[in-house]
This record gives C-alpha cells, structure tokens and sequence, in this order.
C-alpha cells in the first residue's frame, strides 16, 4: 500500500490492489462495467526544467486597470481579480496611482512583494502580505516546472500518475481536447492567468507537486482513452450511473467520473484534498 499524498484537488491518490495490476509497462484494471479491462499505457514525457512564475514576468500580460475596469457580462460571478483590486485599492489608496494602474498585474504584484514585504491586508478574517491578494493560494511560486507529453491523444479519458514505480493519483481529462489539453495545456503549461486569483489554484497546485517530485523521482504519465460515446449509448452503463447518483444530464464529465469513482471503489482510496465525489 502507498503512503497518502495530498497533491491534486481532483485526483485521487491510489492504493495497490488485486484490480490494478502491472502488465509489461502497461497498468491494467480490471472487473470495469461495460468495459471490464482499462489499460493505463505510459506517455513520453519531455521535461523542459523549471521556469520562473511567468505572472511576475510577463511584461505584456493586461494592466491592473483592464482588471479594475473589465465587466464579465457572461459570468454569474464576478470577476475576482478586479474585486481583489477595488478592495486592495479601497484599504491602501496610496496605491491608486497612474503608475500602479499602468503596471501588468503579475507585474504590480511584484511590486508590491519588493517594495512593500511588510503592508499586511486582512481579508476574509485573514491577515496576508498584500500582494498575496492577488495570487491564488499556490499561484505565488518562484519557479513551476514546464514539460509536454509527445505520444499523448486529443482523446476524452483517465490518467494515472506513477512515482517511483507505485501509482499514486488517478484522474480524468473531459474536454474537447481531452488528454491533450488536460496535461500539456493545464498542468505542464502555467500561464500568467492561471496564477490569479481567478486563475486555476488546482492546477498551480498540481504542478507545484510536480516540481517538487522533479529531479527527486522517477515520473510516469500513464493514460488511458475512453470512448465516452459509446457508453452513452450503453444501457447497463447508463443504469450504473443512474445508481451511482448520477441523474438528469449525462456528460462527458459525468462518464468518466463513474468510471474513476467505480475504479477508487474496487480498492483505490482518495486523497484527503479531493472535493470532488
């Protein structure tokens, strides 16, 4: 059995068991409804290094005034990063200058990380540095680290993650793009915007534990495409879901977390982090 980890919000950490066996370099678990077998094969990973947090550096990334002033009319909720501003700005008004507004925001973050380490803002019930207001809670790193998966499909599917040669986090890749996106575009590619506060906290944090596994261990990517269609259209597979609490719409999302929730259940145990049921 391995050791829990807490490293990925949405992923689950996994324990050895009868159902996932190592066939060859391929990890296969079996007994899967509708599909019985699905086999894990690994990826080429091509690991480019560390880079420095590209919020701070990006000089082109949109000034503190687009976020002061931009309108979501598309979005129920509103826009975090000008909400953070207006309440930073509201606090400390001696920060309201034609400068400061003139400034990228990863760029004004730095600012006021090297210029003012000591301005504190209580926010929340929270008392943090000021520029930590504009970062979301693993969007502040110095460096993340950067890599691409060459022999991965654009395929919806489920991914394993392997350290050391135990697997250790199993997850899911639903978007248009599927496997493609959710690796190369979201946990090897941090982009200024991910690090906002509105940005993407799970995936920073998932390449935060990347980078600390990186150059300490032996790294694995193992993925497994599904064929979400074709279970849509199976009925036992439609009652299993209908059993498992999933009601009304069936999306692509919606089938592969049956799967993943049917594969931790066979023997495989979440990770304390995971939100997700």
């Amino acid at each position: 059995m391995v050791g829990k980890s807490y490293i990925f919000e949405e992923d689950k950490v996994i324990n050895n068991s009868e159902f996932l066996q190592k066939s060859g370099e391929n990890w296969v678990v079996s007994k899967v409804p509708s599909l019985n077998t699905i086999v894990f094969r690994p990826t080429i990973i091509q690991w480019k290094g560390l880079v420095p947090n590209p919020f701070f550096e990006d000089e082109d990334f949109k000034k503190v005034s687009y976020f002061l002033t931009k309108k979501s009319e598309n979005r129920k909720s509103k826009d975090k990063n000008g909400e953070i501003l207006k309440f930073l700005f509201q606090q400390h008004p001696n920060l309201l200058t034609k400068e400061n507004l003139n400034l990228p925001l990863g760029k004004f973050a730095k600012k006021l990380m090297e210029n003012y380490p000591n301005l504190e803002v209580k926010h929340k019930k929270k008392v943090m540095p000021a520029w930590k207001l504009l970062v979301n809670p693993f969007g502040g790193e110095d460096f993340y680290v950067s890599f691409v998966a060459k022999n991965i499909t654009n395929e919806k599917g489920l991914y394993i993650w392997e350290i050391d040669g135990k697997p250790m986090y199993i997850g899911i890749a639903s978007s248009d793009k599927g496997l493609l996106n959710r690796i190369n575009n979201e946990y090897g590619n941090i982009t200024p915007y991910k690090c906002t506060i509105d940005g993407q906290s799970q995936t920073c944090r998932s390449n935060i534990s990347l980078k600390k596994n990186y150059g300490n261990s032996d790294i694995t990517l193992y993925t497994a495409p599904i064929d979400v269609e074709s279970l849509k259209n199976d009925p036992k597979f439609m009652e299993m879901m209908g059993k498992m609490g999933f009601k009304g719409t069936r999306t692509d999302k919606n089938v592969l977390e049956v799967i993943e929730k049917y594969i931790i259940d066979l023997g495989f145990k979440e990770s304390g982090w995971n939100k997700r049921k």
